[in-house]
């Protein structure tokens, strides 16, 4: 389980999640004992017959329902995207008038969501009028590459 979370942290820190690695890395620290428990209790319980206390079986179940629990957070905005997307549509009718399409694509619209996944949304406008255009680009100046804007018109 530790191997698997650090993997994760890793992972997290890689693709920009660093508060999201953090909380792994700091939930690992903090269940550490109980987590190495659970891996003995895995192993033994398939080449061989385990016994543990009590004491060692609550907490075993508390870290688990803990780290379920995380889980369950994370995805609990995903399942919320219909209700995002839209609020997304309705700030883009009123900037961009009645004229404006809302979609939302990806992982989440295709039902493959994960604990890492978000939430993409298009917007398909005719043309940007110039002010658009303007705040657009002075928006994402200067910033990292791990951001960005795509627009097209017609």
């Amino acid at each position: 389980m530790r191997v698997l979370l650090g993997m994760l942290s890793s992972y997290l820190r890689r693709h920009g999640y660093e508060n999201v690695a953090a909380e792994v890395d700091h939930f690992v620290d903090e269940h550490r004992r109980d987590l190495i428990t659970a891996e003995e209790a895995y192993v033994g319980g398939r080449y061989g017959e385990l016994g543990y206390s009590e004491e060692d079986s609550r907490r075993l179940r508390d870290v688990a329902r803990r780290l379920s629990s995380w889980v369950r957070i994370r995805f609990e905005h995903l399942r919320r995207w219909r209700e995002y997307a839209k609020s997304v549509a309705r700030a883009a009718r009123d900037v961009f008038s009645e004229d404006v399409e809302v979609y939302v694509v990806g992982g989440v619209a295709e039902g493959r969501t994960t604990v890492l996944s978000d939430i993409d949304i298009l917007i398909v406008v005719d043309m940007f009028r110039e002010i658009e255009r303007d705040f657009i680009g002075r928006s994402w100046e200067g910033q990292s590459t791990c951001m960005g804007f795509h627009g097209t018109h017609q």
